[in-house]
């Protein structure tokens, strides 16, 4: 293993002993991907423009 890969492995070990797993209440978000998947694969519905939205709402 190289240097690299054990510093990075030894970081997320010690992120995770002093956050938690970060995962855990996902569920929700998983829910939204699978929404937003969903939607984009609907070709009927109109997709709004970022630069529609921000004029809109900035």
């Amino acid at each position: 293993m190289h240097l690299e890969n054990k510093i990075s492995l030894i970081i997320e070990q010690k992120f995770f002993e002093y956050f938690g797993d970060l995962d855990v209440g996902n569920e929700f978000n998983l829910k939204f991907l699978k929404e937003i998947k969903k939607r984009i694969k609907n070709k009927n519905k109109k997709l709004i423009d970022h630069s529609d939205i921000v004029r809109l709402y900035a």
